[in-house]
């Protein structure tokens, strides 16, 4: 589920399809990833959260944001901002950090995030291309280049240590 998740969230592929976009696909993915983490509590590593260091700088990193809302611009802003935006990254990065038990589901997650960058390649190329204003389908060119800038490395890794399966 959070494999699908991670695909959908970078690629963006449920927001082509009209009938796709209007299930709601990625918030079905997390709340079904939510659910399989209460009902299934021995497949996650809760002690990631906290024992090891990228849980502990994830919660620093919030409460920081949090104190410094009231000394923002607009405090209804930091506030909307925390809530609808930062909170959503929060959550997926718990529910990563939680998910990870071993290199094995260290290099599936890197798989993901490949699969998805070819998706977005492949979306940006040749159904919308890449545009200069951001919508909610697509992403503008900064934004696609970030990805791929960290995606290529990733799968040059993946294709140099897969087997016959992998590199087709």
């Amino acid at each position: 589920v959070l494999l699908l998740l991670t695909i959908l969230d970078i690629s963006r592929l449920h927001a082509y399809f009209g009938i796709l976009a209007k299930s709601r696909p990625a918030i079905l993915l997390f709340v079904a990833a939510v659910a399989i983490a209460v009902l299934r509590p021995r497949l996650l590593a809760i002690k990631n959260l906290v024992a090891a260091w990228p849980g502990r700088v994830m919660i620093a990193l919030f409460l920081v944001a949090c104190a410094s809302a009231p000394f923002g611009l607009s405090l209804g802003g930091s506030a909307s901002f925390l809530l609808f935006d930062y909170s959503k990254t929060l959550m997926y990065a718990g529910l990563l950090i939680v998910a990870i038990r071993g290199w094995r589901d260290v290099e599936r997650l890197v798989w993901a995030y490949v699969i998805a960058v070819g998706i977005l390649a492949f979306l940006s190329l040749f159904v919308v291309g890449i545009s200069k204003t951001s919508s909610g389908a697509m992403y503008d060119a900064n934004d696609v280049g970030l990805i791929m800038v960290v995606g290529l490395p990733l799968a040059v890794v993946l294709f140099q240590t897969a087997r016959a399966p992998g590199k087709i």
